[in-house]
């Protein structure tokens, strides 16, 4: 029986000398933007940073232009083929949306999360070392810029207020908007802290007081902006974080039973504390009570907004109604019953769960790629977990990629991080990371080749950054 050939992706040499700045993807798109805006823009937390990034993408790929075209992995596989897919997606609703503009602004977001996406796993294959070590940098200058930022807001609205949940929303918001796409963004950054300090990596002293004086403040101020969404998240990510390495790693057991039954007993203590304290405008122990959610206005308030955006869907059924469109249609739904909506004048512009809005923008087509993206990602990573010979460092990096991914997915049920360009700035690195760790897998399953259009490639990519 003839054996069947298995491509494998051959290893990128890096040259001597100065390597292409790649690395400033990592400072540039996930650093910088993820604290750039103008306070004079109309949306000061969303257009700025589109238009940031645009730019950055506009300086980096010039500057890296001449090594990709020359040393690049300009195989197409099969998840780059489904993010394409997903733009072309996101391109073709404008035709049918009812405010082009809207659709555009999506679109191009998207094609914002695939470029991040693509050079992000083109520096991986280049020099992987040199991004790891910028990425833990930027993400430790992240840390305590935002949680800088974060801790003089939270001690402002406590000096007045105390811990009240409704209050942390008028001073708590970092740079993000509000105090939970900011619980959001700490989640994420909770994520590149444990994967880019991976247990068998030598690090120095001082980078493992950064690791240990981060993670304690990243953990305290999700705790304190009482966000039920990133919670859970966080709860879903450490469960299956520790339960992999216990099932992957027998050692990691047997070394820290001890250190994980203390941690869980002080944790549980000060929750158990925490949730029986009563105080002047507290609503701590209120919020860690996940009993208390479905009685709550906010739960009450989701479940009209997305049962009316069903009732949309059924309208609507294979399309949806075109990127952006979901606020301009959801009122012709009825909005009564909805107190908010109807005395106090407030209007939804998200459904607060971005599978469903998709679903209603671009029907359940859409729904279905969107939802087969992280399914891709899911995949790959759990194939490649199986295999035995593969090396420490990489299967605790797909464990902590896999956690992010699981909460991402939690908080998009809830939140919209899909209209966020800094959080799909991080989904573009959750992906390409994945990626790039399963790599031999996706060099098996079907793709194709782009090289000798390389050149059309990165001007088409350059021109739709220029045409934002």
């Amino acid at each position: 029986m003839r054996q069947k050939k298995t491509l494998k992706p051959a290893a990128v040499p890096v040259e001597p000398g100065t390597p292409p700045p790649y690395h400033l993807l990592v400072w540039l798109a996930f650093a910088a933007s993820a604290l750039f805006f103008l306070p004079p823009c109309l949306d000061r937390y969303l257009v700025p940073r589109f238009f940031f990034l645009s730019a950055v993408l506009l300086v980096i790929l010039p500057a890296v232009g001449k090594d990709l075209r020359q040393h690049g992995d300009w195989r197409l596989h099969t998840f780059d083929l489904l993010l394409l897919g997903w733009y072309g997606l996101n391109l073709a609703s404008v035709s049918w949306a009812f405010s082009w503009s809207e659709a555009i602004f999506y679109a191009q977001k998207t094609l914002l999360l695939f470029l991040v996406y693509w050079l992000l796993r083109q520096a991986l294959f280049r020099d992987e070392i040199r991004l790891r070590v910028s990425l833990r940098k930027a993400n430790t200058l992240l840390v305590y810029a935002v949680a800088g930022i974060l801790m003089v807001q939270i001690g402002f609205a406590v000096s007045q207020y105390g811990l009240d949940n409704t209050h942390l929303y008028d001073y708590a918001s970092g740079v993000f908007g509000n105090k939970s796409l900011a619980s959001d963004f700490l989640f994420f950054l909770l994520v590149f802290q444990v994967l880019v300090y991976s247990p068998d990596e030598q690090v120095n002293r001082a980078d493992r007081w950064h690791f240990g004086i981060g993670t304690a403040l990243l953990l305290a101020l999700i705790l304190l902006l009482q966000t039920r969404t990133v919670y859970l998240a966080t709860a879903a990510a450490l469960l299956f974080y520790f339960t992999s390495r216990t099932v992957l790693e027998p050692a990691f057991f047997r070394v820290y039973k001890r250190k994980m039954l203390a941690a869980l007993v002080v944790a549980g203590g000060f929750l158990l504390a925490l949730a029986v304290l009563k105080g002047p405008g507290g609503s701590l122990p209120e919020r860690l009570n996940p009993l208390t959610y479905l009685d709550s206005e906010t739960a009450n308030e989701r479940r009209f907004v997305w049962h009316k955006t069903d009732l949309l869907n059924a309208d609507h059924y294979w399309w949806g109604v075109g990127n952006g469109s979901w606020k301009i249609w959801f009122p012709s739904k009825n909005i009564q019953g909805a107190y908010r909506l109807q005395e106090e004048n407030v209007v939804f512009t998200r459904a607060h769960n971005d599978y469903l809005e998709i679903r209603s923008e671009l029907g359940l087509f859409g729904a279905v790629l969107f939802c087969a993206l992280f399914a891709a990602a899911f995949l790959a990573g759990f194939m490649t977990l199986r295999k035995k010979e593969i090396a420490a460092r990489k299967r605790h990096d797909l464990i902590v990629l896999l956690a992010g991914l699981l909460g991402y997915c939690i908080i998009q049920f809830f939140d919209f991080p899909r209209e966020r360009i800094e959080c799909q700035v991080v989904l573009a690195m959750l992906f390409a990371y994945t990626a790039f760790h399963t790599r031999e897998l996706w060099a098996r399953w079907p793709g194709t080749g782009i090289r000798k259009y390389s050149a059309v490639f990165l001007w088409l990519a350059a021109g739709d950054c220029c045409s934002t």
